[in-house]
């Protein structure tokens, strides 16, 4: 039997739209993703060439031009929710790179730090939780 018939709940007939929460989490994601990876290669080219190279990444635009890629690329699957939750993996690694580079060099990345913990845990449920409705692929 399903566990929604014995929970308690204020509103038990919404435990049927259970698979949307992770649905919402995985575009939000996605589109933050994509977003991250034209900026660096928009705006931000050149001042995150010169971060890269600061921290001893040479050269710097092929770093930006790569993690660039490799976040629209995730972002875009997250969006279609194809190989879901490799591309929550794929993210997690980022955004946890990106906190500790935010906590050793502070003014390197424009994103709070709040704001890339609350992305990392829900990069982290994608992984465990899958993709939910309207996506390519279903969760292992």
């Amino acid at each position: 039997m399903c566990y929604a018939y014995f929970m308690l709940s204020l509103f038990p007939t919404l435990l049927t739209y259970q698979l949307l929460a992770p649905t919402l989490l995985r575009l939000a994601l996605g589109f933050v993703f994509v977003n991250f990876g034209f900026t660096k290669i928009g705006r931000q080219k050149t001042q995150k060439r010169l971060f890269f190279e600061t921290i001893g990444f040479r050269p710097g635009i092929a770093y930006v031009w790569a993690i660039a890629l490799i976040e629209i690329v995730a972002g875009l699957f997250l969006i279609a929710g194809f190989l879901t939750q490799i591309a929550a993996l794929v993210s997690a690694i980022i955004l946890a790179i990106a906190i500790l580079l935010k906590k050793k060099h502070p003014s390197s990345l424009e994103s709070g730090s709040g704001f890339l913990v609350l992305c990392l845990i829900i990069a982290l449920s994608l992984l465990v939780a899958g993709p939910g409705f309207f996506a390519f692929d279903l969760p292992l």
